[in-house]
């Protein structure tokens, strides 16, 4: 029910965006409060405050080769793209900065995108289901790309809106309503908190530019790069929802194997483990199957805990299968 809200919810917003007419380039965006020029450099200071952005980026290298931040691959894969979308928009911004134009315009919005979708992406794998996240990563990218290539060539927005705005209002929703794979949900909610700022920053440019002469726009880059930090830090620290120091207690198992008709059945206890209620419980896992080569497998490692009480949780630890030839007697045996 809560997964159908949050789809019905950006079903919505999509089509209430196409329903309106197409959304031009304001010329005036290109006018920023400081448009001063230090040490030979044009509008310097929203040129040099694009810099934190390459600093997160860098930060963020910490958390790439970390285990307990990754389950799958691809969300590696992805959190690699968000790197690289925020590397590059230090650069493609500090580039627009230099000559404002739509043209120069494009190179900023473009690592935006990347940056974006890949963390839409990686949020929908966490939060939802990690197959939608692996099959949306490279359609969200291109998604993304295309609403850019879309606007320089059309000269309509609205696409971009979406790809922009959609991930930030579906992103609280998620945090709020979903049960999270990992943990910091805290840092998820801060990189809202600063992004909503850094627009806050963007959108009164020139009214804080008649207090301050660096104006707003220099500032929001500053609250963008701290919610890049804010997540950069929480995947570098998080470990899988649970107990932090020993998430998954491992238990012996006792495998006992009998013959059952047309398959082998084999059964394990994991052990007494505590329930939400603080009972102590013994759960049994049994699993069919029929041999039909002759196979030396070692299953997975199979989690249960708690839905209201992660930290009560248990895991049976990976069992050796060894199945003999067709004609001889199929066999299982524990580790």
């Amino acid at each position: 029910m809560r997964i159908a809200l949050i789809v019905g919810f950006a079903v919505a917003a999509v089509l209430a965006l196409f329903l309106l007419p197409a959304i031009p380039q304001d010329p005036a965006y290109h006018s920023f409060a400081d448009q001063r020029t230090v040490w030979g450099t044009p509008n310097f200071w929203n040129v040099m405050s694009n810099l934190p952005f390459l600093l997160v980026a860098i930060w963020g290298l910490r958390a790439v080769r970390a285990h307990s931040a990754f389950q799958q691959n691809w969300e590696r894969t992805a959190y690699c793209l968000v790197l690289a979308g925020v590397a590059f928009l230090a650069i493609g911004s500090a580039y627009y900065h230099l000559s404002p134009n739509d043209t120069s315009l494009f190179w900023d919005r473009l690592p935006m995108t990347i940056a974006f979708m890949s963390l839409f992406a990686t949020t929908i794998g966490e939060r939802i289901s990690m197959r939608a996240g692996r099959l949306l990563l490279s359609p969200l990218i291109a998604l993304g790309a295309a609403s850019v290539l879309y606007w320089r060539l059309s000269g309509d927005l609205r696409p971009y809106v979406l790809v922009q705005f959609l991930p930030m209002i579906t992103l609280p929703l998620m945090a709020v309503l979903l049960r999270p794979r990992y943990t910091g949900t805290n840092g998820i909610l801060g990189m809202i908190g600063f992004y909503t700022l850094a627009k806050i920053l963007e959108l009164f440019d020139h009214q804080i530019g008649e207090i301050f002469a660096t104006g707003g726009h220099p500032w929001k880059h500053v609250a963008a790069a701290l919610a890049m930090l804010c997540y950069l830090n929480t995947v570098a620290r998080r470990q899988r929802a649970g107990n932090i120091d020993e998430p998954y207690p491992i238990a012996a198992p006792a495998l006992a194997a009998q013959q059952a008709g047309d398959g082998e059945v084999a059964e394990t206890c994991s052990g007494n483990w505590a329930n939400s209620c603080g009972a102590q419980q013994c759960t049994k896992f049994k699993f069919r199957f029929r041999p039909r080569f002759a196979i030396h497998a070692k299953s997975a490692p199979s989690l249960l805990y708690d839905y209201y009480n992660p930290d009560a949780n248990v895991v049976v630890a990976p069992v050796n299968f060894s199945v003999q030839s067709a004609d001889g007697e199929a066999t299982s045996a524990g580790n």
